[in-house]
């Protein structure tokens, strides 16, 4: 017994093993909703470097490095090797980002050299009961 679509169509649905969330994809229609990540944009992101808000690659600096912006709690820095469901942010975007004061007061910024897709960031269900699993928690981090 599983979770999946009564409908479920291959790649599009499941990948690696993780039962992906179904979201529209219409290219320029609409406005972006703050603070909500399209989820195909996001795994496309995360697995091909491209910047979060113009989707081009973020590997054409000279050093070859990506960057990234995350919500830096308590000002707290990025640390090595730490794991993020957040993609990369091109140079461009960056610097149209962090000119808003309140947004560069909450980020850390990190280049980094190897980022590698790690895992799948959603909600863990128990396969025997399809509840929580465990009981009760949030987002879990599955390795791939």
């Amino acid at each position: 017994m599983s979770i999946g679509y009564a409908d479920e169509y291959g790649i599009a649905d499941r990948r690696r093993g993780a039962l992906w969330i179904r979201v529209p994809v219409k290219p320029g229609a609409g406005a972006p909703l703050q603070g909500r990540v399209h989820a195909l944009r996001q795994r496309q992101a995360m697995n091909y470097m491209l910047c979060q808000f113009c989707g081009r690659p973020t590997d054409d600096r000279p050093d070859g490095r990506h960057l990234f912006l995350l919500h830096a709690a308590n000002g707290k820095p990025i640390a090595d090797g730490e794991r993020t469901a957040t993609p990369p942010v091109c140079d461009g975007c960056a610097l149209e980002v962090l000119g808003r004061p309140v947004v560069w007061r909450e980020c850390a910024a990190a280049l980094v050299e190897d980022a590698t897709a790690w895992g799948v960031a959603g909600i863990v269900y128990a396969p025997e009961t399809l509840s929580l699993d465990p009981p009760g928690h949030g987002w879990s981090s599955v390795r791939t």
